[in-house]
């Protein structure tokens, strides 16, 4: 007949309950702290040459109207699959952040691909983007 031992279940039983007490009693982790926005001012500050865009309403736009705002502009197509829409959902992020000194920030989407980026598209395609406006394509 087996000889059985009471000793080393005990034991598991004992150690395991000195382990469950002593990661309940451990002190909580800080958490992480909110992302930070990353950015570098351009010093002496570059001036915007003069740009002038059809905006899907019909409208045009020129790039004097930016002058004494912070104006980021992102050149891209509504048809790329990956960098464009990542890129534009981060400026709308980037506009909830800011809370009330996103109204000092205007964030501009410009198609580099015109022929397939109509103002129904466009249209379209940014209202997935809140807060980052369309001057559209280059006139």
């Amino acid at each position: 007949m087996l000889k059985r031992h009471v000793v080393p279940p005990f034991l598991g039983v004992v150690l395991c309950s000195l382990v469950v007490a002593l990661w309940a009693c451990a002190p909580a982790r800080p958490q992480p702290a909110a992302a930070q926005l990353n950015g570098a001012a351009l010093e002496p500050p570059v001036a915007l040459p003069a740009l002038t865009f059809a905006r899907s309403d019909g409208s045009q736009f020129n790039s004097f109207s930016t002058r004494g705002r912070i104006s980021l502009f992102f050149f891209g197509y509504t048809h790329c699959a990956d960098v464009c829409p990542l890129t534009l959902a981060q400026l709308a992020r980037m506009r909830q952040t800011l809370g009330s000194a996103a109204d000092q920030v205007d964030m501009y989407f410009v198609t580099v691909d015109a022929a397939r980026d109509t103002a129904e598209r466009m249209r379209s395609y940014l209202a997935n983007f809140p807060g980052v406006i369309d001057p559209f394509s280059f006139s």
